[in-house]
C-alpha cells in the first residue's frame, strides 16, 4: 500500500508531479526504515529516487524536515484510523471497540511495515530530530481515545465504577503497543495465516471483558 503523502515541504515540493513525489517519498521511507534517522544516507536516498541532492534540499531544507514530514504524514493516517474506529463502533461494547482498534493497528503495521519500522525504532532509541516528542503526541492521542471509551463504558455500567479510565488506558495502550511491536518483528508468526494473531486478539478481548466488568458480589466489589 502506498505511504501517505508528505504534506509539508517547500513550494517546489508542493508543485512537484505526484509520480515524482511518490519516488522521493518511497526512497526516503526505505532509507529511514532501514537505517534510522541519524544513519540514513541522503546520497543513497537521492540515488534511489533518481534525483540530485540539490533537488532534494530544494524540496526539504534539511534532512530533519524530510523525516518530520514522513512522521507527520503517518501521524495523520493514524489519527484518521482512530477516528474511523471511534465512529464505526459507537454504541458497541467496550471489548468489541478495543478489538476493532487493535485490529486496525495490526492492519496498519501490515500495510505500512516501513512506517512501523520508523515508529518502533524511534520509540526504542529516540533517534529523531524531535526526539520522542512527536511520537509521544501519538501515544497521548491513543490513550485519550482509550480513556474516552472506558469512561463511556463505565457510564453505561459496562465496567466497574471504580475503574480509573486514565490509568487503565495506559495499561491497555502498553499491551496493544507490545502486541503490535511483536507482530511487526515477526514474533507472532504470519506463516500460520494469521491464526496466531487472531488468538492473541481473542485473548486480549477476553481479558478486557473479564477484567473490567463490574462485580456481581456487592460485599466485595473486587472479589
Amino acid at each position: 500500500m502506498p505511504e501517505p503523502n508528505i504534506a509539508s515541504g517547500t513550494e517546489a515540493w508542493q508543485t512537484l508531479p505526484e509520480a515524482k513525489r511518490r519516488l522521493v517519498t518511497d526512497a526516503a521511507v526505505d532509507e529511514f526504515a532501514a537505517h534510522g534517522y541519524s544513519s540514513a544516507s541522503m546520497n543513497t536516498l537521492v540515488k534511489s529516487a533518481g534525483i540530485s541532492k540539490g533537488s532534494l534540499f530544494n524540496y526539504f531544507r534539511t534532512k530533519g524536515d524530510l523525516f518530520e514530514g514522513i512522521v507527520d504524514a503517518a501521524f495523520g493516517r493514524v489519527k484518521a484510523t482512530v477516528k474511523a474506529v471511534r465512529d464505526d463502533t459507537s454504541g458497541q461494547p467496550l471489548d468489541a471497540r478495543l478489538e476493532q482498534l487493535l485490529e486496525a493497528g495490526f492492519a496498519f503495521v501490515t500495510d505500512h511495515p516501513r512506517l512501523a519500522s520508523i515508529y518502533f525504532r524511534v520509540m526504542r532509541s529516540g533517534d529523531a530530530p524531535f526526539g520522542r516528542q512527536r511520537l509521544e503526541e501519538m501515544g497521548q492521542l491513543s490513550r485519550r481515545f482509550l480513556a474516552e471509551l472506558i469512561t463511556d463504558a463505565r457510564d453505561r455500567g459496562e465496567v466497574a465504577p471504580d475503574i480509573d479510565p486514565e490509568r487503565t488506558a495506559w495499561l491497555l495502550d502498553a499491551m496493544m503497543e507490545r502486541l503490535l511491536s511483536a507482530w511487526h518483528a515477526g514474533h507472532l508468526s504470519r506463516d500460520q495465516h494469521e491464526a496466531e494473531r487472531r488468538e492473541w486478539v481473542a485473548s486480549f478481548r477476553h481479558l478486557v471483558a473479564c477484567g473490567l466488568q463490574p462485580s456481581t458480589n456487592e460485599e466485595n466489589p473486587r472479589g
